[in-house]
């Protein structure tokens, strides 16, 4: 599933841009000014999505922000979301077991997938550590957890994954 086809059924926008990536300097303010131009925000909300030692979020709008050195951005939807970016060149099966189990890592054929969809559910749940969050289940690049279900896919040289609290979208 691509992420033209998650925006449309799960209405998650899409932000990707390498204005957004690690290599610009200004990233973290290019991303929350271009959600203060896309997003309507209180005077209040907008002051909190330019705290860059925050993450951005509205009363109507949640914002999940990744980025690496080459792509960088964020998705933004009606409930909360997980959401990372990662080359995939740069992950390795080695650094991938080191923060999942045996059980997860037997789910998958590239266990590398593990590390976008373990960042994306942190964002989401808020864990402090990638080996808090533990996936379940892993079919037709759908996953689930105890807490959350969502998607990983690979275009091009990126791995991206979003995830969603149970109940407010089913895949599996």
């Amino acid at each position: 599933m691509n992420q033209k086809i998650l925006a449309e059924k799960y209405k998650i926008n899409f932000h990707l841009d390498a204005s957004f990536s690690s290599a610009v300097e200004s990233h973290r303010l290019n991303i929350r000014q271009h959600i203060l131009k896309n997003y309507p925000l209180t005077d209040e909300e907008q002051k909190a999505v330019l705290d860059l030692d925050r993450r951005p979020k509205s009363e109507n709008s949640f914002f999940s922000i990744a980025h690496t050195n080459l792509l960088g951005g964020y998705v933004a939807s009606s409930q909360p979301v997980g959401f990372d970016i990662e080359l995939i060149s740069r992950l390795t099966p080695a650094a991938v077991k080191r923060i999942s189990s045996e059980a997860e890592c037997a789910l998958f054929e590239d266990v590398r997938l593990l590390w976008p969809i373990k960042e994306s559910l942190v964002k989401l749940l808020s864990a402090s550590l990638m080996s808090e969050v533990v996936v379940r289940k892993f079919q037709n690049n759908q996953f689930e957890t105890r807490e959350a279900t969502g998607f990983v896919w690979i275009d091009g040289d990126y791995c991206l994954a979003v995830a969603f609290k149970r109940g407010q979208a089913t895949f599996l």
